[in-house]
Protein backbone atom coordinates (compact mmCIF):
# COMPACT_ATOMS: atom_id res chain seq x y z
CA UNK A 1 0.00 0.00 0.00
CA UNK A 2 2.82 2.29 0.92
CA UNK A 3 4.60 1.88 -2.18
CA UNK A 4 1.54 1.85 -4.26
CA UNK A 5 1.08 5.32 -2.50
CA UNK A 6 4.98 6.05 -3.46
CA UNK A 7 4.62 5.26 -7.12
CA UNK A 8 1.34 7.78 -7.37
CA UNK A 9 3.66 10.76 -6.57
CA UNK A 10 4.98 10.97 -9.91
CA UNK A 11 7.76 13.48 -9.36
CA UNK A 12 8.99 11.23 -6.15
CA UNK A 13 9.67 8.68 -8.54
CA UNK A 14 11.48 10.56 -10.92
CA UNK A 15 13.56 12.00 -8.53
CA UNK A 16 14.30 8.43 -7.03
CA UNK A 17 15.46 7.23 -10.60
CA UNK A 18 17.56 10.86 -10.52
CA UNK A 19 18.90 10.03 -7.38
CA UNK A 20 19.84 6.22 -8.53
CA UNK A 21 21.28 7.89 -11.10
CA UNK A 22 23.60 10.44 -9.71
CA UNK A 23 24.82 8.04 -6.86
CA UNK A 24 25.67 5.06 -9.39
CA UNK A 25 27.51 7.52 -11.67
CA UNK A 26 29.25 8.65 -8.41
CA UNK A 27 30.37 4.95 -7.51
CA UNK A 28 30.66 3.36 -10.98
CA UNK A 29 31.77 6.61 -13.05
CA UNK A 30 35.02 6.88 -11.47
CA UNK A 31 36.49 3.72 -12.46
CA UNK A 32 36.18 4.45 -16.14
CA UNK A 33 38.04 7.96 -16.12
CA UNK A 34 41.12 9.37 -15.32
CA UNK A 35 41.95 9.93 -11.87
CA UNK A 36 40.40 12.92 -10.14
CA UNK A 37 44.21 14.53 -9.44
CA UNK A 38 45.61 13.41 -13.01
CA UNK A 39 47.45 16.80 -14.69
CA UNK A 40 47.63 17.29 -18.26
CA UNK A 41 49.40 20.60 -18.12
CA UNK A 42 49.86 20.76 -22.22
CA UNK A 43 45.48 20.55 -22.35
CA UNK A 44 44.19 23.14 -19.58
CA UNK A 45 40.39 24.67 -19.72
CA UNK A 46 39.16 22.51 -22.61
CA UNK A 47 35.68 23.52 -23.49
CA UNK A 48 34.97 21.37 -26.70
CA UNK A 49 33.54 17.98 -25.21
CA UNK A 50 36.20 15.18 -26.42
CA UNK A 51 35.84 11.23 -25.81
CA UNK A 52 39.19 11.15 -23.09
CA UNK A 53 37.40 14.49 -21.05
CA UNK A 54 33.75 14.48 -22.10
CA UNK A 55 32.95 17.32 -20.21
CA UNK A 56 36.57 19.41 -20.66
CA UNK A 57 39.37 20.13 -18.57
CA UNK A 58 39.87 22.70 -16.10
CA UNK A 59 42.69 25.25 -15.36
CA UNK A 60 45.33 22.43 -14.31
CA UNK A 61 44.49 19.81 -17.12
CA UNK A 62 42.34 17.42 -14.37
CA UNK A 63 39.30 15.42 -16.37
CA UNK A 64 36.22 17.63 -15.06
CA UNK A 65 33.89 14.38 -15.27
CA UNK A 66 36.37 12.79 -13.39
CA UNK A 67 36.14 15.27 -10.33
CA UNK A 68 32.20 15.87 -10.70
CA UNK A 69 31.57 12.06 -10.25
CA UNK A 70 34.57 11.41 -7.88
CA UNK A 71 33.15 14.91 -5.92
CA UNK A 72 29.64 13.12 -5.40
CA UNK A 73 31.11 10.51 -3.56
CA UNK A 74 32.37 12.99 -1.09
CA UNK A 75 29.40 14.94 -1.04
CA UNK A 76 26.88 11.76 -1.14
CA UNK A 77 28.65 10.34 1.56
CA UNK A 78 28.86 13.48 4.21
CA UNK A 79 25.49 13.76 3.63
CA UNK A 80 24.08 10.56 4.13
CA UNK A 81 26.36 10.48 7.33
CA UNK A 82 25.17 13.78 9.19
CA UNK A 83 21.86 13.06 8.26
CA UNK A 84 21.81 9.55 9.86
CA UNK A 85 23.76 11.02 12.90
CA UNK A 86 21.36 14.06 13.60
CA UNK A 87 18.34 12.00 13.11
CA UNK A 88 19.67 9.81 15.64
CA UNK A 89 20.46 12.04 18.39
CA UNK A 90 17.46 14.29 17.31
CA UNK A 91 15.33 10.77 17.61
CA UNK A 92 16.91 10.05 21.11
CA UNK A 93 16.41 13.86 22.86
CA UNK A 94 12.71 14.34 21.05
CA UNK A 95 11.44 10.63 22.53
CA UNK A 96 12.71 11.21 26.09
CA UNK A 97 12.06 14.78 26.63
CA UNK A 98 7.95 13.73 25.02
CA UNK A 99 7.90 10.51 26.61
CA UNK A 100 8.52 11.68 30.19
CA UNK A 101 7.52 15.15 29.92
CA UNK A 102 7.95 17.99 33.04
CA UNK A 103 11.24 19.03 34.32
CA UNK A 104 12.97 17.10 31.51
CA UNK A 105 10.66 18.15 28.45
CA UNK A 106 12.04 21.82 29.70
CA UNK A 107 15.41 20.76 30.15
CA UNK A 108 15.67 19.31 26.94
CA UNK A 109 13.41 22.02 24.94
CA UNK A 110 15.58 24.47 26.78
CA UNK A 111 18.35 22.82 25.57
CA UNK A 112 17.49 22.64 22.21
CA UNK A 113 16.02 26.20 21.79
CA UNK A 114 19.27 27.78 22.95
CA UNK A 115 21.42 25.41 20.04
CA UNK A 116 18.30 26.96 17.55
CA UNK A 117 19.90 30.15 18.30
CA UNK A 118 23.36 29.76 17.97
CA UNK A 119 23.93 30.51 13.73
CA UNK A 120 24.17 27.05 12.17
CA UNK A 121 27.22 28.31 9.70
CA UNK A 122 29.08 30.03 12.05
CA UNK A 123 28.91 27.29 14.70
CA UNK A 124 30.24 24.75 11.88
CA UNK A 125 32.55 27.53 10.60
CA UNK A 126 33.92 27.63 14.44
CA UNK A 127 34.21 23.85 15.23
CA UNK A 128 35.68 23.13 11.60
CA UNK A 129 38.42 25.24 12.33
CA UNK A 130 39.29 23.84 15.35
CA UNK A 131 39.55 20.55 14.25
CA UNK A 132 41.04 21.36 11.24
CA UNK A 133 44.33 19.34 10.39
CA UNK A 134 44.12 17.84 13.33
CA UNK A 135 44.95 13.81 13.24
CA UNK A 136 42.29 12.05 15.84
CA UNK A 137 42.98 7.96 14.80
CA UNK A 138 46.70 7.56 13.60
CA UNK A 139 46.51 4.93 11.56
CA UNK A 140 43.21 5.93 9.55
CA UNK A 141 43.78 8.18 5.93
CA UNK A 142 43.79 12.14 6.73
CA UNK A 143 41.37 11.98 3.89
CA UNK A 144 38.50 10.13 5.48
CA UNK A 145 39.35 11.24 8.57
CA UNK A 146 38.80 15.05 7.10
CA UNK A 147 35.54 13.55 5.51
CA UNK A 148 34.42 11.52 8.97
CA UNK A 149 34.90 15.05 11.12
CA UNK A 150 33.07 17.38 8.28
CA UNK A 151 30.22 14.63 8.85
CA UNK A 152 30.36 14.52 12.78
CA UNK A 153 30.31 18.25 13.01
CA UNK A 154 27.44 18.76 11.03
CA UNK A 155 24.92 15.82 12.27
CA UNK A 156 25.95 17.53 15.85
CA UNK A 157 25.00 20.54 14.58
CA UNK A 158 21.58 20.07 12.99
CA UNK A 159 19.63 18.14 15.67
CA UNK A 160 17.07 20.22 16.62
CA UNK A 161 14.31 20.47 14.23
CA UNK A 162 14.39 16.51 14.37
CA UNK A 163 14.40 16.41 17.94
CA UNK A 164 11.18 19.07 18.18
CA UNK A 165 9.26 16.68 15.45
CA UNK A 166 9.27 13.79 17.59
CA UNK A 167 8.54 15.40 20.80
CA UNK A 168 5.49 16.85 19.05
CA UNK A 169 4.12 13.30 18.12
CA UNK A 170 5.31 11.82 21.23
CA UNK A 171 3.50 14.52 23.20
CA UNK A 172 0.67 13.18 20.78
CA UNK A 173 1.16 9.33 21.11
CA UNK A 174 1.40 9.00 24.64
CA UNK A 175 -1.92 9.92 25.28
CA UNK A 176 -3.45 7.31 22.75
CA UNK A 177 -5.11 3.95 24.22
CA UNK A 178 -2.75 1.82 23.26
CA UNK A 179 0.04 3.68 25.26
CA UNK A 180 -2.46 3.30 28.26
CA UNK A 181 -3.41 -0.54 27.78
CA UNK A 182 0.45 -1.27 27.74
CA UNK A 183 1.10 0.68 30.96
CA UNK A 184 -1.84 -0.83 32.43
CA UNK A 185 -0.43 -4.59 32.08
CA UNK A 186 3.29 -2.97 33.41
CA UNK A 187 4.86 -2.03 30.09
CA UNK A 188 8.56 -0.31 30.87
CA UNK A 189 9.19 2.98 29.82
CA UNK A 190 11.85 2.09 27.25
CA UNK A 191 9.63 -0.86 25.74
CA UNK A 192 6.86 1.67 25.27
CA UNK A 193 9.16 3.93 23.50
CA UNK A 194 10.72 1.22 21.24
CA UNK A 195 8.15 -1.02 20.96
CA UNK A 196 5.21 1.55 20.55
CA UNK A 197 6.05 5.01 20.00
CA UNK A 198 8.69 5.06 17.78
CA UNK A 199 7.61 2.59 15.20
CA UNK A 200 4.44 4.79 15.12
CA UNK A 201 6.53 8.17 15.10
CA UNK A 202 8.94 6.40 11.98
CA UNK A 203 6.76 8.45 9.03
CA UNK A 204 7.65 11.95 9.95
CA UNK A 205 11.23 10.54 11.38
CA UNK A 206 11.68 9.09 7.66
CA UNK A 207 10.90 12.10 6.48
CA UNK A 208 13.09 14.41 8.44
CA UNK A 209 15.95 12.13 7.56
CA UNK A 210 15.74 12.87 3.69
CA UNK A 211 15.14 16.84 4.02
CA UNK A 212 18.25 16.46 6.88
CA UNK A 213 20.21 14.67 3.36
CA UNK A 214 19.81 17.55 1.55
CA UNK A 215 20.57 20.14 4.07
CA UNK A 216 23.72 18.57 5.04
CA UNK A 217 25.15 18.25 1.43
CA UNK A 218 24.16 21.67 0.78
CA UNK A 219 25.98 22.62 4.17
CA UNK A 220 29.34 20.82 3.24
CA UNK A 221 29.21 22.70 -0.33
CA UNK A 222 29.27 25.91 1.89
CA UNK A 223 31.15 25.05 4.27
CA UNK A 224 34.29 23.72 1.42
CA UNK A 225 33.11 26.90 -0.65
CA UNK A 226 34.40 28.69 2.44
CA UNK A 227 37.05 26.97 2.49
CA UNK A 228 36.74 25.45 5.60
CA UNK A 229 35.07 21.76 4.77
CA UNK A 230 36.91 19.32 2.29
CA UNK A 231 40.20 20.90 1.29
CA UNK A 232 41.99 19.93 -1.89
CA UNK A 233 43.49 18.28 -4.01
CA UNK A 234 40.43 16.49 -2.90
CA UNK A 235 37.18 17.51 -4.65
CA UNK A 236 33.96 18.09 -3.65
CA UNK A 237 31.14 19.95 -5.28
CA UNK A 238 31.50 22.92 -2.75
CA UNK A 239 35.84 23.39 -3.35
CA UNK A 240 35.01 22.80 -7.14
CA UNK A 241 32.34 25.90 -6.92
CA UNK A 242 34.85 27.78 -4.69
CA UNK A 243 37.87 26.99 -7.01
CA UNK A 244 36.05 28.23 -10.40
CA UNK A 245 35.09 31.81 -8.58
CA UNK A 246 39.03 32.90 -9.92
CA UNK A 247 37.94 31.64 -13.47
CA UNK A 248 34.08 32.86 -14.04
CA UNK A 249 34.70 35.22 -16.61
CA UNK A 250 37.16 32.45 -18.71
CA UNK A 251 35.53 29.35 -17.76
CA UNK A 252 32.13 30.02 -16.45
CA UNK A 253 31.65 26.02 -17.50
CA UNK A 254 33.73 24.92 -13.88
CA UNK A 255 31.01 26.40 -11.57
CA UNK A 256 27.84 25.07 -13.65
CA UNK A 257 28.37 21.83 -13.40
CA UNK A 258 28.99 21.19 -9.59
CA UNK A 259 26.29 23.87 -9.26
CA UNK A 260 24.20 21.58 -11.30
CA UNK A 261 25.07 18.08 -9.59
CA UNK A 262 24.08 20.27 -5.99
CA UNK A 263 20.63 21.64 -6.99
CA UNK A 264 19.65 18.34 -8.92
CA UNK A 265 20.69 15.92 -5.60
CA UNK A 266 19.07 18.43 -3.37
CA UNK A 267 15.81 18.37 -5.19
CA UNK A 268 15.41 14.82 -5.91
CA UNK A 269 15.82 13.98 -2.09
CA UNK A 270 13.31 16.65 -1.14
CA UNK A 271 10.93 15.36 -3.96
CA UNK A 272 11.24 11.94 -2.36
CA UNK A 273 10.51 13.21 0.90
CA UNK A 274 7.20 14.80 -0.04
CA UNK A 275 6.57 11.36 -1.65
CA UNK A 276 7.44 9.40 1.31
CA UNK A 277 5.30 11.75 3.64
CA UNK A 278 1.83 11.26 1.17
CA UNK A 279 2.85 7.19 1.35
CA UNK A 280 3.56 6.78 5.25
CA UNK A 281 1.18 9.10 5.99
CA UNK A 282 -2.68 7.37 6.29
CA UNK A 283 -4.80 10.97 6.97
CA UNK A 284 -3.12 12.51 3.93
CA UNK A 285 -5.08 11.64 0.44
CA UNK A 286 -4.05 12.72 -3.16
Amino acid sequence: MVLRRFLKHRLAVASTVMLVVLVLGSVIGPWFLPAYDAQDLSNTNQLVPTLAHPLGTDELGQDVLARLLYAGRISLFVGLSAAVLGVLIGTLIGAITGYFGKWIDTLGMRMTDMFLCIPLLMLLLVLSNFTRGKTLVPFIAPELQQLALIAVIIGASSWMGVARLVRGEFLSLREQEFIEASLSVGGKSAWIITRHLIPNAMAPIFVAATLQVGEAIILESGLSFLGMGIQPPVPSWGNMLSNAQQYMIATPWLAVYPGIMIFLTVVSINFIGDGLRDALDPKLKS
